[in-house]
């Protein structure tokens, strides 16, 4: 089998079957928490993820395509773009920080905000780290990490549920495998091409990438 029809079939078996995880999980919180709770739950998935966009503005893409021209310049590609989308998640996270203390919704809810967006800030990092793997055309990491990712919530989250503890960790249970598979992903990179998750910025490769 080719490289290529490997990598299609790491990351089709992943995406299907993070989608039945998900299907399952979700189910199991609109069942357990209630109406009320599970409407807050998904309201502050969805409030983060307005932001997300503004972490990553394509910057991903860029890598992918320049580092895949050129695999001897993916280490200050990546070091440059992982600076840029550092200022850019705090601008972002400072962004829903203050959007949602605007709209003067209940202590609650801004703490599970609070802490949605830090799972926003990790799972931007891991996308621009599996985008260096995506470049050097090695997916079976990525697919390990999505479906393994998901999986720990799932876990989690039952864990949570069955305990019956405050919403708040329902979103921890999104944070904790968020982090974990950015881990993941920036030891697979190191160990196989030496690529370090070190931010530099360098104004003429931003420039050039630009």
């Amino acid at each position: 089998m080719s490289s290529i029809a490997k990598n299609t079939a790491f990351l089709t078996i992943a995406s299907v079957g993070q989608k039945i995880i998900s299907f399952v999980y979700f189910t199991i919180i609109a069942r357990l928490v209630g109406v009320e709770d599970t409407g807050k739950y998904f309201f502050a998935l969805a409030f983060t993820t307005i932001f997300v966009v503004f972490v990553d503005l394509g910057l991903t893409n860029v890598l992918v395509r320049e580092s895949a021209k050129i695999r001897e310049r993916t280490q200050a590609y990546f070091s440059t773009i992982i600076s840029v989308k550092i200022v850019l998640g705090l601008l972002a996270y400072l962004a829903a920080f203050i959007t949602i203390n605007l709209l003067g919704y209940s202590l609650e809810i801004k703490h599970l905000i609070y802490l949605s967006a830090v799972t926003m800030l990790t799972d931007s990092l891991q996308l621009s780290i599996y985008g260096t793997l995506r470049a050097l055309n090695d997916l079976k990491y990525e697919a390990i990490g999505v479906v393994g990712s998901q999986l720990i919530t799932l876990i989690l989250g039952s864990i949570f549920l069955y305990l019956k503890l405050p919403l708040i960790y329902l979103i921890l249970a999104f944070t904790i495998p968020s982090f974990l598979n950015a881990v993941f992903a920036a030891v697979c990179l190191f160990s196989k091409y030496n690529i370090k998750l070190i931010p530099k910025f360098d104004w003429k490769i931003f420039r050039y990438l630009g």
